[in-house]
């Protein structure tokens, strides 16, 4: 439920791309064609959707590295 309202929260752009990653199997490229976009843009919004992720669900596993 937590990692799901994390997502929900992402950016839509963000949120569709890392869904069709992460979760539907898809490639970079089949990304690229499904969504008109470069390939480099993909690359950068799931690194985008990782960070924010990251951030909000740092939580879950204790990482303090922001802290330091």
């Amino acid at each position: 439920k937590i990692v799901l309202k994390a997502i929900n929260s992402l950016p839509k752009k963000l949120k569709e791309t890392i869904v069709l990653y992460e979760f539907e199997d898809y490639s970079y490229e089949q990304i690229s064609k499904k969504m008109n976009i470069p390939q480099g843009t993909v690359k950068s919004r799931i690194n985008s959707a990782r960070k924010l992720l990251k951030e909000e669900l740092s939580f879950l596993i204790g990482d303090n590295s922001d802290e330091e």
